[in-house]
C-alpha cells in the first residue's frame, strides 16, 4: 500500500483536513491530481514545515514507527515507547491518526475510515523519507544485529554463552556466526529476558549501563574524555 492508493481512498472531507494543515501544498497551484499532492507531501522542505508544527509525542510516534522495520500497529508503537512513555494504546492510536491525517503516514486502503482502522490494529506506514532523515530514531544506535555482525567470532561466542545460549542439544557443531548473531538479537530482543540481563549485570557493566541511560557515555579506559 502506498500513500497514493491512501490518498485516492480518502473523502473530500478528509483530503480537505489534511490541505488545511498543510497548506504549502497548495502553491504556486493547486495539485491537479493525487501524483502531484503526493509529491509536494513528500518533498522534505514541506514534511519539515510539517514536523516543525508537531509536538513531542507526535515526534515520539515518528521515531516508534521508525524503529519498526515495516508497517506497526497502535500495539507495537506502544511497546516501542516502553512504560517509561505512561502512554495507553488508545493514546497512541489518536496521535497515529493525526499523523495520518497529516500524510505522514497511512494506513491500507479498504479499512473502515481511518481512525476505525488505526484504533482497530490497521498498520501504519510511515513515508520513506522520514526513515532516511531519522537513522538514529530516538537517539539510538544500530541495530544489535548490525552491531554484532562487525565483531570476532570469539567475542561472539562469548555473548553467547553469557546469555545463556548453547548449541543444539545433541548437535557437536557450533552454529555458523550469522546463526549465533541471529540468536543473540532474538534473545536481547526479549524485553523480559533482557531486564533478566541486565539485573544480574555485575556492578561494573552496571555503571555502564546508568551512564548510557543517563546519555553521559562511556569512560573508556580512565580517559577523561567521554564518547
Amino acid at each position: 500500500m502506498t500513500l497514493a492508493a491512501s490518498l485516492a481512498n480518502r473523502s473530500d472531507e478528509e483530503l480537505a483536513v489534511l490541505l488545511a494543515a498543510r497548506p504549502d501544498v497548495l502553491y504556486p497551484s493547486p495539485p491537479r491530481n493525487v501524483s502531484a499532492l503526493v509529491s509536494r507531501l513528500s518533498a522534505w522542505q514541506s514534511v519539515t514545515i510539517c514536523l516543525s508544527g508537531l509536538d513531542r509525542f507526535a515526534h515520539q510516534l515518528l521515531d516508534g514507527l521508525c524503529l519498526l522495520s515495516g508497517p506497526a500497529t497502535a500495539q507495537q508503537v506502544t511497546g516501542v515507547l516502553g512504560a517509561g512513555a505512561e502512554v495507553s494504546v488508545e493514546e497512541v492510536a489518536i496521535g497515529l491518526e493525526r499523523l495520518v491525517a497529516l500524510g505522514l503516514a497511512w494506513v491500507d486502503a479498504g479499512n473502515k475510515g481511518k481512525a476505525a482502522g488505526v484504533a482497530g490494529g490497521a498498520p501504519v506506514h510511515v513515508a520513506d523519507q522520514l526513515r532516511r532523515a531519522n537513522p538514529r530514531p530516538a537517539g539510538l544506535g544500530p541495530p544489535l544485529a548490525q552491531l554484532v555482525a562487525g565483531l570476532q567470532r570469539s567475542v561472539v561466542d562469548t555473548m553467547t554463552r553469557n546469555v545463556g545460549i548453547s548449541p543444539t542439544k545433541g548437535s557437536k557443531a557450533k552454529p555458523r556466526k550469522a546463526e549465533a548473531v541471529a540468536m543473540l538479537a532474538k534473545v536481547l530482543g526479549d524485553p523480559a529476558r533482557l531486564a533478566e540481563l541486565v539485573a544480574e549485570a555485575p556492578a561494573e557493566a552496571r555503571v555502564i549501563l546508568d551512564s548510557l541511560v543517563a546519555g553521559h557515555g562511556i569512560s573508556m579506559l580512565g580517559s577523561t574524555h567521554w564518547y
